[in-house]
């Protein structure tokens, strides 16, 4: 009998231990208005500006409570076998594809996380706290995610630019870019950064030129005649 009670108790233990373990993570997932910040960010991501606006109403109203779980959205990425079956799929044979791709569901890592970064500068220095998740997705190119961090970083503000700073010597064009255009969202406080910026100004391609006198111009800083229209 004891030999059949045992694993019994083990079981009936393990099963309390997970639910306990789910009921504690969903109790500590934001919710506003009976939709979670996943879920709110979806539509940020498909919907119009109607809904985009509804769901930066949304992650205004939560506040802070909703930066954390951006900021592990900012870093979502889909299943590798999720991955690999939707980079297959044409391979699998019409009357069974559909079927296939509906039960396996859609891919959405590249878009939630441009969608958190963009999220992410509605809150402006509210979101001071997604700053290090925010500076490592600098470096993420999928679907533009690299240059919402940087508008991103420049709404939190002062504490930002010496990430930004730092940023402007990376050596992929795109992130400098995206560290220049946020130091300029920052506005006066990047002051340190007009040097910096001159010089890439100076020296950097057009892309980089052209956003670099752009990001002087919101400092308040000088740039030199015509490199702004």
């Amino acid at each position: 009998m004891k030999e059949r009670l045992l694993p019994l108790l083990a079981g009936l233990t393990f099963c309390v231990f997970v639910g306990i373990c789910v009921y504690r993570l969903k109790s500590h997932i934001p919710v506003y208005q009976g939709k979670t910040v996943k879920a709110w960010l979806i539509e940020f991501s498909a919907r119009g500006p109607d809904g985009r606006q509804e769901a930066e109403a949304a992650f205004g109203a939560l506040g802070t409570n909703a930066v954390p779980e951006l900021a592990r959205l900012l870093r979502a990425d889909d299943a590798r076998w999720r991955r690999l079956i939707w980079s297959h799929a044409t391979r699998i044979p019409m009357w069974l594809r559909m079927p296939v791709l509906r039960r396996v569901g859609p891919l959405r890592g590249y878009l939630l996380r441009p969608a958190a970064a963009r999220a992410l500068a509605s809150l402006g220095p509210v979101a001071a706290a997604a700053e290090p998740d925010l500076t490592r997705a600098l470096q993420d190119k999928v679907n533009g995610t690299y240059w919402e961090a940087g508008t991103a970083l420049g709404r939190i503000g002062k504490q930002s630019v010496p990430d930004l700073m730092f940023a402007l010597r990376d050596p992929d064009t795109l992130v400098r870019c995206a560290a220049a255009y946020g130091l300029g969202e920052v506005g006066p406080d990047a002051a340190p950064a007009v040097p910096a910026l001159l010089q890439m100004q100076r020296g950097g391609n057009t892309n980089e030129q052209y956003i670099a006198a752009r990001s002087l111009s919101k400092i308040g800083a000088r740039a030199p005649p015509g490199a702004f229209p």
